[in-house]
C-alpha cells in the first residue's frame, strides 16, 4: 500500500517539478522580455523629445544656411540693403519660432529684422552700441566656417538663443547672419508633443540651467529673466522632479544604453528621469529628457507579477490534486490488497466448507 501511494505521490511530483520548470523558463523569459520593452519604451520616449529639439531648432539652421548660399552665389548683394533687408523678410516670414534675423557687417553697420508684438515684421537697424553678447557671436563666427550657437541671452524678458554664422561673397569675408530662436517657443513645441499626460519634457543647459520646460509658458516666471540672468536655475523651477536632479540616482543600464536614467525617491513615489546627453548645439550640452512617475511605468511589472503568480497558484493546484488522487486511488487498492490477504490465510478445510454451502 505504501509503495503505491509513494508511486503516486513521485508522479504527482514529477507532474509539479514540470510544471515548475516550465513556469520558471516563461517567467525568465517573460522578464527578460519586460525589461527590453521598457528599456526600448524609455529610449523611443528619449528620442522623442530629441527629435522634437531637433524639429524645433532646424528652421532656424535652415534660414542661416539659406543666407548664407544666396550671398555667396551672389543672388543678394550685402551692399543693396533692400535686397538684404527682402532675403531676410522672407527667410523670418516662414519660422514663427525665430524672434529675429540680423546681419552685421564688419564695419560695424547691419540690419535687424524682428517681430513685434502684434506678429507684424519690423525693419530696423542694428542696435548701437552691439551688446557684449552680440560682438561675441560675431567673433565666434567669423572664426569659424560652420554655422554656430551663441550663448544663451535675453530680450524682454524672454530667454534666447542665438544661431548664426560667418557670409562670404566672392570669397571675402563680408558679415554674420544670425537668428534668434525662443525658449518659451520651444517648452510651449515640447509640451504640445508629450503623449502622456504624467509625462514632462525639458531640456537643460549643462546640469543646472534650464533651456525649455512647462513652467517658462507661464507669466510668473517671465518676470524672473533678465539680461544677466537668460536662463533660470534647477532650483527656481516650480517642479520638485528638476529641483532634485543634481541629487538623483543614476541607474546602470549598461555601456551600450543611449540614455540615462535616474530614480528620486524611493517605493511607489519614486519618479524616473531620462536624459540623453546632446553635443550639437554649442559648446555646453544640451540635456534633453522626461521625467515620469514610477506608478506609469510599473504597470507592466504588475502585470507580469500577476501572471507568474497566477503560475505559481496553478503549480500549488496541481500538487494539491495529484496528492489528492494518489489518496484516493490507493484506497481501492489497499481493500483489494486486504482482501487479497485475508483470502491466502483461510485453511484449506475453511475454503472446501465454503464451497459446499
Amino acid at each position: 500500500m505504501k509503495s503505491v501511494k509513494i508511486r503516486m505521490t513521485a508522479i504527482g511530483g514529477l507532474v509539479a517539478l514540470a510544471v515548475g520548470a516550465v513556469l520558471l523558463v516563461s517567467a525568465t523569459a517573460n522578464v527578460k522580455n519586460t525589461l527590453e520593452l521598457l528599456n526600448r519604451s524609455a529610449a523611443l520616449t528619449v528620442t522623442m523629445v530629441d527629435r522634437g529639439v531637433a524639429q524645433y531648432v532646424e528652421p532656424a539652421r535652415s534660414l542661416i544656411a539659406h543666407v548664407r548660399r544666396i550671398v555667396s552665389e551672389g543672388r543678394v548683394r550685402v551692399e543693396n540693403e533692400p535686397e538684404l533687408v527682402t532675403a531676410l523678410v522672407g527667410s523670418l516670414a516662414a519660422a514663427p519660432q525665430i524672434t529675429g534675423v540680423g546681419f552685421f557687417r564688419p564695419d560695424g553697420s547691419g540690419i535687424t529684422v524682428g517681430r513685434g508684438p502684434d506678429g507684424k515684421i519690423i525693419v530696423s537697424p542694428e542696435e548701437s552700441p552691439r551688446p557684449q553678447e552680440t560682438v561675441e557671436f560675431i567673433e565666434n563666427a567669423q572664426a569659424s566656417k560652420s554655422i554656430i550657437w551663441g550663448k544663451p541671452f535675453a530680450r524682454d524678458n524672454q530667454p534666447l538663443m542665438t544661431i548664426g554664422g560667418a557670409v562670404y561673397q566672392d570669397g571675402q569675408f563680408v558679415g554674420v547672419i544670425g537668428a534668434g530662436l525662443t525658449l518659451v517657443g520651444m517648452s510651449a513645441y515640447l509640451n504640445a508633443i508629450n503623449t502622456d499626460e504624467s509625462m514632462t519634457s525639458f531640456v537643460l543647459y549643462g546640469d543646472d540651467k534650464v533651456l525649455a520646460h512647462p513652467s517658462l509658458l507661464k507669466p510668473d516666471y517671465r518676470t524672473l529673466i533678465t539680461p544677466n540672468r537668460p536662463l533660470l536655475g534647477l532650483s527656481e523651477i516650480d517642479d520638485p522632479v528638476i529641483r532634485g536632479f543634481p541629487d538623483a540616482k543614476i541607474e546602470d543600464l549598461g555601456s551600450d544604453s543611449t540614455f540615462e536614467l535616474r530614480r528620486l525617491g524611493g517605493g511607489g513615489t519614486a519618479d524616473l528621469i531620462l536624459t540623453r546627453k546632446i553635443d550639437a548645439y554649442g559648446d555646453v550640452p544640451w540635456r534633453v529628457g522626461v521625467h515620469v512617475p514610477s506608478d506609469s511605468v510599473g504597470q507592466q511589472w504588475r502585470r507580469l507579477l500577476g501572471s507568474i503568480a497566477v503560475g505559481l497558484g496553478l503549480m500549488i493546484v496541481g500538487i494539491a490534486a495529484a496528492l489528492f488522487l494518489a489518496t484516493r486511488i490507493a484506497r481501492p487498492i489497499k481493500a483489494i490488497s486486504i482482501a487479497a490477504g485475508l483470502e491466502g490465510h483461510r485453511t484449506p478445510a475453511a475454503v472446501a466448507h465454503s464451497r459446499t454451502r
